[in-house]
């Protein structure tokens, strides 16, 4: 039972913003909900400033970027970026802003959220096993290189975070600088990042470097092409100029905040189908949120206004410890269920922020009995206490709080630097419709002890994308064994896909971090490299081939096929390719046609019977049965037969590593013609059958 002894007073910015001159009417300003957005309107205020000098930066969620983009010009702001179909990212006069966010189809109006952040557990550590070099050896790339094969002409691009200034050229190869046009900076937020063009050190970190490193050290030829970027509309200018400067290949092994409903729909997941556009094959770390950062819950319907969320046994206090930054930095709270619905019918829920007075007592699950045992913790900029953080969903927020929030607390208790306990509140007045399903994601700090969830843990952009070009990579850890890494986030993703995509060995030795490297971060160039050597080679056009090679070079470990720890399986090259032969040969036909595979009915390799997924490979042991010896056939000649496929498509058949996978294709429409055109000319029996079973 909790007893009242005491309250912290939390004053409403809205009532101060309401009448303020800057943001127009108070109907107007009241749908400036976004409580960053509000701090600084609110610290503008304070300063008295007015026109040219009271402005800034916002992104505006839109399907319409176009309009949306045209309006803002219109108000005196300046578009310096944008999504197509999710965001516009402007330079706004503080004074027409509330304007903006009454225009028809703007959907929100915030303060610009990172575009990406470097994961917790990813850096280095002493837990990680150190093997030196060991994912060259263990993917099979030793190989590959001693045989030739070493990512020459491949183009690769790392978005990051960068200490440029201790590049080492002996590990991550020549430089990139704007000179050499091997570096791109873009940071339209003013979050520090860039010094004009060039990487700002002081904002940078060893980490991309690391990436770099194990891109090399996988394909010692490749090119390797660094951008740095503050929001998801710079990230998208940064895909622009890799696609300029002929980049096929990007690995990024950094997370982000929620902005989407986990069903791989959202500006990050926009900027993927983009890169996909443009021919390029997207590696990114699956997230390392499987242990102690993601909580996901059920909400009852019959939670009444003003309730508080039970996470388990009657607790509506989360005990969360502050991580290495020294906050509790949220991806965000999201209940996907209402994503999709019109504002005024999805839950309102508001955030409370606390910490405890004192450590007499606290243990990793202390929940207070008195107020006296906790004190507000303020999340806002603005003068005076304000511990609840609430964006109004009535108003046109999204179903998320908290997204890219950091939560700093006064005291140094716990395991870490500090805790921070939270309630989540469910507003008045808000509908009262079905349970919702809430989740609570960290990308720095962790849960209260036996709180978290592991299943629908990597269902954050960009790794829910839909995009057949994107990769998500888990971490087998330690390296070289059959256990996917207990930090690895798992999926399915919020509308039932399986994710990650492939996993990929983690927790091997830095030369940049002087250390072992250990995480999804190290688990994504390790692909990433890999796809270079298959693209080298000469074996993979670039976009979704390149994806789905990447994917049938695996090995499968846990449950029997695709499943969401492992993906696809740990990625595993087989022996490098050999030169083909040249000498003159004669066909030998078969006495009779020898059915050698039927997706119907024979399974696949760790795929069992079809139907199959498009770009699925599929590899057929098309020899069987020869009545050549298998060591002298140069080629084969091969019927292939499309039957009740559900919609127009591609078929590609071509010898094992000796053709570009997505090089050359058949379309599968162009099969029922021609199955057509047999049947109306008549001709054998056996051809009939074979035509009536390609119509059908």
């Amino acid at each position: 039972m909790l007893s009242l002894s005491g309250a912290v007073a939390t004053p409403d910015s809205s009532a101060a913003l309401s009448g303020n001159a800057l943001t127009g009417d108070g109907e107007i300003s009241g749908r400036l909900t976004d409580p960053r957005l509000r701090d600084k309107i609110a610290s503008i205020a304070g300063l008295r400033l007015q026109g040219s000098q009271a402005r800034l930066p916002v992104e505006v969620l839109t399907a319409d970027p176009a309009t949306v983009g045209a309006v803002v010009e219109t108000l005196g702001g300046t578009v310096t970026g944008s999504v197509p179909g999710q965001v516009v990212q402007a330079l706004m006069p503080v004074a027409q802003l509330g304007v903006l966010a009454a225009t028809p189809g703007v959907r929100f109006v915030q303060s610009p959220r990172r575009s990406g952040s470097i994961p917790a557990n990813s850096q280095r550590t002493e837990l990680g096993t150190g093997v030196a070099g060991s994912a060259v050896a263990i993917t099979g790339a030793a190989a590959w290189q001693d045989a030739g094969f070493l990512g020459a002409g491949v183009k690769v691009g790392v978005v990051d975070y960068f200490f440029t200034s201790s590049w080492n050229p002996a590990e991550q190869g020549a430089k990139p600088t704007t000179a050499n046009g091997h570096l791109f900076c873009r940071d339209t937020a003013g979050l520090g990042l860039c010094i004009g063009n060039d990487i700002n050190n002081a904002a940078g970190d060893t980490h991309g470097l690391a990436v770099v490193e194990i891109v090399k050290d996988m394909a010692p030829s490749a090119d390797v092409f660094i951008a740095t970027v503050g929001t998801v509309s710079d990230l998208r200018a940064a895909i622009d100029w890799f696609a300029a400067n002929g980049v096929t290949i990007i690995t990024r092994s950094l997370g982000s905040a929620y902005d989407g409903p986990g069903d791989g729909i959202g500006p990050l997941d926009a900027v993927v189908d983009h890169a996909a556009d443009k021919g390029i094959t997207w590696f990114n770390s699956a997230g390392n949120d499987a242990l102690d950062s993601y909580i996901r819950r059920t909400v009852p319907s019959d939670l009444g206004a003003n309730g508080y969320v039970d996470f388990g046994g009657g607790d509506t206090w989360l005990q969360l410890d502050t991580g290495d930054s020294g906050c509790v930095v949220f991806d965000g709270v999201r209940w996907s269920n209402d994503w999709y619905l019109p504002a005024n019918q999805r839950t309102d829920y508001s955030l409370e922020f606390w910490e405890p007075t004192s450590s007499a007592g606290l243990t990793s699950n202390w929940t207070p009995t008195s107020f006296s045992q906790v004190v507000g913790i303020d999340v806002s900029d603005a003068p005076g206490m304000q511990n609840t953080y609430d964006a109004s969903q009535i108003a046109g927020a999204t179903p998320l709080e908290a997204d890219d929030l950091c939560v700093q607390p006064a005291n140094q208790f716990g395991g870490q630097f500090g805790v921070v306990l939270m309630r989540i509140k469910r507003n008045a007045l808000t509908p009262v419709g079905s349970p919702d399903t809430l989740e609570i994601a960290l990308a720095d700090g962790l849960t209260e002890v036996g709180y978290s969830t592991v299943g629908g843990s990597a269902g954050k952009p960009p790794v829910d994308s839909r995009n057949a070009a994107l990769v998500a990579v888990g971490a087998v850890d330690p390296p070289a064994g059959p256990a996917i890494g207990f930090y690895s986030s798992q999926g399915p993703t919020n509308d039932g896909r399986i994710k990650p995509d492939v996993s990929a060995p983690a927790g091997f030795d830095s030369v940049a971090y002087g250390e072992a490297f250990r995480g999804t971060s190290a688990a994504s160039p390790v692909a990433a490299g890999m796809a270079a050597l298959l693209q080298g080679a000469g074996l993979a056009a670039a976009g979704e081939p390149t994806a789905a090679l990447v994917k049938h070079f695996t090995v499968d470990l846990g449950n029997p096929g695709p499943d969401n720890a492992f993906g696809y399986g740990k990625i595993s090259l087989p022996a490098p390719p050999t030169p083909g032969t040249a000498a003159p040969g004669k066909y030998v036909p078969l006495a009779f046609p020898l059915r050698v595979f039927d997706s119907r009915s024979m399974p696949a390799a760790g795929l069992g019977v079809g139907p199959h997924a498009p770009n699925t490979i599929i590899d057929v042991a098309v020899l069987t049965g020869s009545p050549v010896p298998p060591g002298e056939v140069s080629a084969v000649a091969v019927n292939i037969t499309s039957t009740r496929a559900p919609g127009a498509g591609y078929v590609q058949a071509y010898p094992y590593k000796r053709a570009v996978t997505g090089g050359t294709s058949t379309p599968i429409e162009d099969l029922h013609a021609v199955a057509r055109r047999i049947l109306e000319l008549g001709g054998t029996a056996d051809a009939r059958r074979r035509a009536d079973d390609l119509a059908a």
